[in-house]
């Protein structure tokens, strides 16, 4: 994946379509999660990609990302909080 811009969805529905085909999360500009990934995206941008999305009342851009990276952070952030035996 390139962090190049990726293009518009017409929709929510045609971004959760791709994102779901092509195995990708994503975060909404203007949130916590958006400004984390787009510094990660500075120094690793070959795992993340921007895109456009029209919602009902503007363009809004979002930033895809493997899943696969979501689901390793989210075992290392497991594996940190468990208790060790």
């Amino acid at each position: 994946m390139s962090s190049n811009q990726l293009g518009e969805f017409i929709d929510q529905k045609a971004l959760q379509d791709y994102a779901e085909l092509h195995g990708l999360e994503y975060v909404w500009e203007g949130t916590s999660g958006f400004r984390k990934r787009r510094r990660l995206a500075r120094v690793s941008p070959e795992h993340y990609q921007l895109a456009t999305v029209g919602t009902e009342h503007r363009i809004r851009r979002v930033l895809l990302f493997a899943s696969a990276i979501h689901r390793a952070e989210f075992e290392t952030n497991r594996r940190v909080r468990s208790p060790r035996s």
